[in-house]
């Protein structure tokens, strides 16, 4: 850890006759703090991708992450479906919500595709931006129905 930096200011306006001061002693503490990445959605796809339980060889890691991901996925989205019958009241609506949850997971690197070639940013985003295009599908498909 630093040590804690200030900045001091002058407040002033001009009021067309010269400056009228409004504060004079004013200061900022620019503190230097080192907070750990946890707790977030982020936080937790990044450390679950380091597990030794998804196998010990990196295409069975990736295969048994996507699987364990969805699975989880498929459970918890008919959790929220069966209690609040929040799908059947939207018409598609968890397509929002899954899209989000890939998005997190992908960013956070746990549904990275070493394998398609491209590059590393690609390999990482790749099941989000087709998660991505079919939820553009669904609103398409969904405002061409109601146009």
């Amino acid at each position: 850890m630093g040590k804690n930096r200030s900045i001091r200011a002058i407040y002033s306006v001009d009021v067309g006759g010269g400056y009228f001061i409004l504060d004079a002693d004013a200061y900022w503490i620019i503190m230097v703090t080192d907070i750990p990445e946890r707790g977030t959605i982020v936080a937790f796809f990044k450390y679950m991708r380091n597990l030794n339980e998804f196998g010990e060889d990196e295409n069975r890691q990736e295969y048994s992450r996507i699987v364990f991901f969805f699975l989880m996925l498929s459970i918890i989205m008919g959790i929220i479906s069966y209690t609040t019958g929040w799908d059947f009241s939207t018409a598609g609506g968890s397509i929002g919500f899954l899209t989000f949850l890939v998005w997190m997971a992908s960013y956070g690197g746990f549904l990275t595709l070493s394998y398609t070639g491209i590059n590393g940013w690609m390999d990482q985003h790749v099941v989000a931006m087709i998660t991505t295009l079919f939820a553009l599908g669904f609103i398409l498909n969904k405002f061409a129905r109601e146009a």
